[in-house]
């Protein structure tokens, strides 16, 4: 009976002491899973521009967009879900347990690979930048009340030059501000100061 007793304590600890779970984990096969993460990337997107008028002119602006991208990556790493349940049993035994576990857990951590897999454009827009002045915009300045049309530029500041188009007229007009790359993008804009 005494040699049963001995010869399955000696087993168990020599179980305990080789680190089972560290040799199950290091045996294992790599288990995969697929994770998506986002990051931004500065492509060619157009431009939100934006118009105001203030006492001593009209200015525009603009904001730089992004589109969003997403990586995929596959992580794979040892299966290390046995080395809980062997914890709890070498614990009460011989307490090896904790160094089985911390040993298995950094057999799995030190074989984590990632893989890119591949990136794709998620679609959704990006502020790249804050709003900052649209300094050298190409701008057509249309009135229709006076049959005005005249192509400018903005300065270093997003200003427009109006008294090319009104002169020195002082009345309030309804301007038609479009820019000339982007013949869409318009504003209808009062300027004057009566």
């Amino acid at each position: 009976m005494k040699r049963i007793l001995y010869l399955i304590t000696g087993l168990t600890l020599a179980i305990c002491l080789s680190g089972c779970a560290t040799v199950l984990t290091y045996t294992s096969p790599l288990k995969s899973k697929i994770v998506t993460r986002k990051t931004t990337k500065t492509l060619s997107k157009p431009c939100y521009y934006d118009c105001y008028v203030k006492s001593e002119g009209v200015y525009l602006t603009k904001k730089l967009y992004c589109t969003e991208t997403a990586q995929v990556y596959r992580i794979a790493k040892k299966r290390s879900e046995i080395a809980l349940p062997l914890l709890f049993a070498e614990l009460p035994l011989y307490g090896f347990g904790w160094l089985d576990y911390s040993g298995a857990m950094a057999v799995s951590e030190l074989s984590k690979v990632e893989y890119l897999l591949g990136e794709f454009e998620t679609g959704k827009p990006k502020l790249c930048s804050e709003s900052k002045p649209a300094s050298n915009e190409a701008v057509v300045i249309k009135n229709k009340q006076q049959n005005i049309c005249y192509a400018g530029h903005t300065n270093a500041k997003g200003a427009l030059n109006l008294k090319k188009v009104l002169g020195d007229s002082h009345n309030k007009q309804p301007l038609i501000i479009s820019l000339k790359s982007q013949p869409s993008v318009s504003f209808n804009v009062i300027y004057g100061e009566k």
